[in-house]
């Protein structure tokens, strides 16, 4: 039995825009502002250094998370119509 998390039994479709809208204003308080420390913090002679680790990082992050949406699929736990 496959269950979509974003199926809710009366959710509206402007609904849920506007939840995902408040979750992109939300997740942006936070992004925002570690990204400034990141900016700010290092000395001027590695700032250069932090700034690609981060991106680093942060490409990484979403290269997993493509891989593990593909492996879900790919193992039955998600259908590609659940998948984004």
């Amino acid at each position: 039995m496959h269950v979509n998390a974003l199926f809710v039994p009366g959710l509206s479709y402007e609904l849920v825009m506007l939840l995902l809208f408040a979750l992109g204003v939300f997740a942006g308080f936070f992004v925002v502002p570690v990204n400034a420390l990141i900016q700010q913090r290092p000395r001027p002679e590695v700032k250069g250094r932090v700034i690609a680790a981060s991106t680093c990082f942060r490409l990484a992050g979403l290269r997993c998370s493509r891989w593990c949406n593909t492996r879900c699929c790919a193992w039955g736990i998600l259908t590609r119509d659940m998948s984004f």
